[in-house]
């Protein structure tokens, strides 16, 4: 059951973890197109989602914290590494 729990947490969060730097990193990356207004809102709505989804995995399963941080830094990684970043 520990197994399966781990890997839930580590899925959901490289879920999460890809929308919400994708959002962040395109947001910066067009920050003279869109202007400060709609790029300052959609960088703070997902920084939000990102910090709600750590503090809502340490209420519900705070032992598997480790698969929260690896599925947020693979994300990380897997959003550097597409090559998109100008």
């Amino acid at each position: 059951m520990s197994f399966i729990l781990f890997v839930v947490v580590l899925f959901a969060s490289f879920f999460v973890g890809v929308f919400g730097f994708s959002q962040i990193i395109g947001s910066l990356q067009n920050l003279k197109t869109r202007g400060l207004g709609p790029s300052a809102i959609t960088i703070t709505l997902w920084v939000a989602i990102l910090v709600g989804s750590f503090f809502l995995m340490k209420k519900i399963v705070p032992s598997e914290s480790t698969a929260f941080f690896i599925g947020m830094a693979a994300s990380f990684i897997a959003v550097l590494s597409q090559g998109k970043i100008k």
